[in-house]
């Protein structure tokens, strides 16, 4: 499985650096670097699990993701006509190569302080630190939008840190503090009703709910309601309460797509992208979802070649749109196998060591439920076939923010995964 990585990193370099002649050698030099770095992190992984296969082919595969993601950040700033500024360009790559490197290393560096805190302390269980992450969320969304600055419309940051993020680390977390208390009270003091941990979940996500409509974020909004929906399902004790849950959820989507503006764009384009690309405020935004379906079917096995789609036409082609920057310059076979290493990831973190209704269970039943979510809204967006195109894909998509908050689920992940073993092993002893 190592060796496995290991060549294609090879050859996946080798590919990037051959695949254009007009990009000098020498300006790839971060990006070798970069693919040296995430080499070394699979010898490390290597080393310290060597007895742990499961863990392994996670991490392994969430490298993979990342030698993608670093590919895309050295080949994406040399345009067809670099030819007009070639220092310039140049210039850009050497930039862009140079912050993943650093990113990549602050996330790997994350990454194991991550593990250690969660596998060999329990402060997050406490409820001090609890209480913060509840307080935290709520009140990242409402000053991102009094601190932050409008990007297209939205306010997406605070203190420089994308909300998306934050939202997707801490929820978790609540989710895991809430549902994994006893059902010892009930709505209405009825037994058949809705226990109150799980009305003070649905209360909080509404909360977190506002917070996303003030800063305009639909798209952090969408990912919570539905890991919220989903954990509803799972845990609710009847199915009128579920139904009468979902109704109320599509009603205030319906209401949103009538009455926010940002939203009946998207709806036009989503629906007619030939008639809205004649509208004017339109043209821009319906003019990728075109280019998707005249183009893609040209891709073939092995894609257009590396560096051959306009960055005038996908301006975020390293961070929204990278599933159609694979498609168009790599291929079918990269984009698929980037789709099956999704597949694993996701069934990786449903994995668990630990008791049903615990507190590690929740937390890793929530997480995987936002990987899936992120992972099906980024892909559909990307082919134009849903209302929104402003999530990234885990760790192929630039941005350190995000990808910091993947890596710290994955580190999660592995710890609790650990501890289960150990838990399990200890009993058996016992036994």
């Amino acid at each position: 499985m190592t060796a496995f990585y290991l060549v294609f990193s090879l050859m996946f370099c080798l590919w990037n650096i051959t695949g254009r002649e007009d990009i000098p050698v020498v300006m790839c030099m971060y990006y070798i670097a970069s693919v040296a770095l995430l080499m070394v992190a699979g010898l490390l992984l290597h080393i310290i699990w060597r007895k742990k296969r499961y863990i392994r082919l996670g991490l392994l595969s969430a490298l993979v993701l990342l030698q993608v993601g670093a590919a895309i950040s050295y080949r994406m700033n040399w345009s067809e006509n670099a030819e007009a500024d070639r220092l310039a360009a140049g210039q850009t790559v050497i930039h862009y190569s140079y912050q993943f490197l650093k990113d990549a290393a602050v996330l790997l560096v994350f990454f194991a302080g991550i593990y250690l805190l969660f596998r060999y302390t329990s402060l997050y269980r406490k409820k001090i630190v609890n209480y913060i992450i509840l307080l935290l969320l709520p009140s990242a969304l409402f000053a991102a939008r009094i601190q932050g600055k409008a990007t297209g419309g939205a306010y997406i940051t605070f203190f420089g840190i994308i909300i998306l993020g934050i939202a997707l680390l801490g929820y978790p977390f609540a989710a895991a503090y809430f549902l994994s208390h006893p059902e010892r009270k009930y709505l209405f003091r009825s037994v058949n009703s809705l226990p109150m941990n799980l009305v003070l979940l649905l209360t909080y996500t509404g909360v977190l709910f506002l917070g996303c409509v003030f800063c305009n974020e639909f798209g952090t909004l969408l990912i919570l309601g539905t890991v919220c929906s989903l954990l509803f399902f799972f845990y609710g004790r009847n199915w009128k309460t579920k139904v009468i849950f979902t109704t109320a959820g599509l009603t205030v989507t319906l209401v949103a797509c009538i009455t926010i503006q940002h939203i009946q764009d998207r709806v036009r384009i989503w629906i007619d992208p030939l008639a809205a690309e004649n509208v004017e405020g339109l043209e821009a935004k319906a003019q990728s979802v075109l280019y998707l379906f005249q183009t893609v079917h040209r891709s073939g096995f092995w894609g257009n070649g590396v560096g051959t789609l306009s960055r005038s036409i996908y301006p975020t082609m390293n961070t929204d749109h990278t599933t159609v920057t694979v498609l168009h310059e790599y291929g079918l076979v990269v984009a698929a196998g980037i789709i099956g290493l999704i597949c694993v990831l996701l069934a990786w973190f449903l994995r668990s060591k630990t008791q049903d209704r615990s507190y590690e269970f929740i937390l890793n039943l929530a997480m995987a439920m936002e990987f899936g979510c992120v992972v099906l809204l980024h892909l559909a967006g990307n082919l134009g076939s849903f209302l929104t195109a402003g999530v990234g894909m885990p760790f192929v998509s630039d941005g350190i923010s995000v990808n910091a908050m993947w890596v710290a689920l994955l580190a999660i992940h592995c710890a609790i995964y650990d501890k289960g073993e150990v838990k399990n092993a200890i009993s058996k002893k016992k036994s």
